[in-house]
């Protein structure tokens, strides 16, 4: 089974840019980490590309399709929010197998991790 991961680009423009970007200087996890001779990670544009949009229909999409876990999903996750702080339509936003998703701030995810710790310490004592 494989899912896709995606953004809406606010244009033709920023989607073409962002792939070219991603095409020239990203490299696979599994490359990376696992010596693996493939080193590309697809990205995909357009919503007739990619396997589940969903009933999202916009020709500025652009993300990946990928049937894996661990480092290589965490790895394109990440990529795909960053995407969406850059070239989003909304920035706050990415589609998981067409469903709508909120990214979160690298402050509210600080804070979050703050409390988290904070509350197992608490319970420690």
């Amino acid at each position: 089974m494989g899912y896709s991961i995606f953004v809406i680009a606010k244009s033709k423009k920023l989607q073409n840019k962002m792939a070219f970007f991603i095409e020239e200087h990203a490299i696979s996890f599994n490359h990376h980490y696992y010596n693996e001779p493939d080193k590309s990670l697809y990205i995909k544009k357009g919503q007739e590309k990619l396997s589940y949009t969903g009933r999202i229909k916009n020709k500025c999409i652009i993300g990946f399709d990928y049937n894996s876990s661990g480092g290589e999903r965490e790895q394109l996750f990440e990529i795909v929010k960053w995407m969406a702080e850059k070239i989003g339509k909304d920035p706050s936003v990415y589609y998981y197998d067409g469903n709508k998703s909120k990214t979160k701030s690298l402050k509210e995810t600080v804070e979050n991790e703050a409390k988290t710790l904070s509350e197992i310490q608490s319970n420690k004592g």
